[in-house]
């Protein structure tokens, strides 16, 4: 990852996890319902990127995104319209163009991991990023609930301050908890020998006990850290995701 990500400043930064949402498979949310909701959280926190996987329905949120009108909480509302910088520009004259599409062939990924013959040498790129900012201890969480109540003294909660929490919050916290939970059943299989199970194409094969959507969320979420970075150490528009058609 240190020579496809060029430089090494990466390093200076540290990566927090403070929000975490998802979906189930009990609320049939359709392609237009997620676009809504991704617009919902660009609003609130202004995202540099987006990351989204293109598969399971990916592809079909993308066509939504880009739409001027957004159903929003059940109200129909005006937006700028969200849209990768390979197509989007294309599409609107004017939108924000932060959403990467996680697959070769876009500009930010090609930019970060270039060469690659694979998607899995792609998946084997990420995970290995992630796995090297966890080892340097880049990547961090935040205290576990049942940790924050029981501490004492000057590090004391507030009273009741669990219970004063927005129901958002509250369930954030809770899917950040989940997403550490899971990333311990994620691991890269190997062989009787003990050696790492390769594809043909040299990347690893990792396989997962129970659940992965949440640890997918946040290697794409890693990804698109490391593509805002790359862009700004290549005087590219890095912190910004821009209007009109600039693109890589």
């Amino acid at each position: 990852m240190g020579e496809a990500a060029g430089s090494q400043l990466w390093t200076d930064w540290w990566f927090d996890v403070v929000y975490a949402r998802r979906l189930t498979f009990r609320e049939r949310a359709s392609a237009r319902q997620y676009a809504g909701l991704i617009h919902w959280v660009d609003r609130r926190f202004n995202c540099e990127r987006i990351v989204m996987d293109p598969n399971g329905g990916g592809t079909f949120v993308k066509r939504e995104l880009i739409g001027e009108t957004q159903l929003i909480n059940g109200v129909e509302t005006q937006v700028v319209p969200i849209g990768d910088r390979v197509d989007g520009p294309t599409k609107v004259v004017r939108g924000k163009f932060n959403l990467i599409m996680f697959k070769r062939g876009d500009p930010g990924l090609d930019e970060l991991w270039p060469g690659l013959a694979g998607d899995e040498q792609l998946n084997d790129a990420v995970y290995c990023a992630v796995k090297e900012a966890l080892e340097l201890e880049k990547l961090r969480f935040p205290p576990p609930v049942a940790e924050l109540r029981a501490r004492e003294g000057p590090m004391a909660q507030p009273e009741g301050w669990w219970e004063r929490l927005p129901e958002e919050a509250q369930w954030a916290y809770r899917n950040v908890e989940a997403l550490q939970e899971q990333m311990l059943g994620l691991m890269a299989a190997t062989k009787e020998d003990g050696t790492y199970q390769l594809t043909k194409r040299g990347a690893h094969v990792f396989t997962s006990v129970g659940k992965k959507d949440l640890v997918s969320g946040l290697l794409y979420a890693y990804a698109g850290f490391l593509v805002w970075l790359r862009a700004g150490e290549a005087g590219l528009p890095g912190g910004d995701a821009g209007d009109g058609g600039q693109g890589w």
